[in-house]
């Protein structure tokens, strides 16, 4: 009787220490019980242990499973976003009704784009402008990446295309190796009304 109390002592321990370990597992649900897919969950593996009592660790081989709160690994990469050089533009009609008065406000859009970065310090020239039947596409040379992001800003902003042009895709961006120089397309995507 006189050690009574070191056994509970020990026992309040041990069932503390596995409460604390328990709460952050996820609850285990019964084997029988079904899932709410309407199959059911096989239940984690339990540790295997040696003959003298000690936990080994699973073989590398074998698939671990996730604890809560853990992220999901990765997924496979995503298509490559389709960019300005996709787009059926160089296969389009063009109409002359429709591409002079959208051509004639790139213009003015563009004077005041270049403008409000020449304001901030960057340079960019539009090298060309030409639309079709729903498309707008703009050749745009710059000095630096720093030049073209601040373009990409002004472009995505009421002061650009947003809110005339009903999309805008980014081309892809060409160095060249002797002046350093950078080009690149813009296009413009308009949904016209038949």
């Amino acid at each position: 009787m006189k050690y009574v109390w070191i056994f509970a002592t020990i026992g309040a321990i041990a069932a503390g220490v596995w409460v604390w370990r328990g709460r952050d597992r996820a609850p285990a649900a019964r084997p029988d019980a079904p899932a709410a897919s309407g199959t059911a969950t096989p239940a984690p593996p339990a540790p295997a242990v040696d003959a003298g009592g000690v936990a080994v660790a699973p073989s590398p081989s074998l698939p671990v499973p996730a604890q809560p709160g853990t992220p999901a690994p990765p997924g496979p990469d995503p298509a490559p976003a389709a960019g300005a050089d996709s787009l059926p533009f160089d296969r389009e009609a063009r109409d002359p009704s429709w591409a002079v008065d959208q051509e004639r406000e790139l213009k003015v859009r563009m004077t005041h784009v270049r403008e409000l970065l020449s304001d901030r310090g960057a340079k960019v020239d539009v090298v060309a402008a030409e639309c079709r039947a729903t498309q707008c596409r703009l050749s745009i040379a710059a000095g630096a990446e720093a030049d073209l992001s601040a373009l990409y800003g002004v472009l995505e902003s009421p002061d650009g295309l947003y809110g005339w042009a009903d999309a805008v895709v980014l081309g892809q961006i060409d160095r060249d190796p002797a002046t350093g120089g950078l080009t690149t397309e813009v296009t413009a995507v308009f949904e016209r009304e038949e």
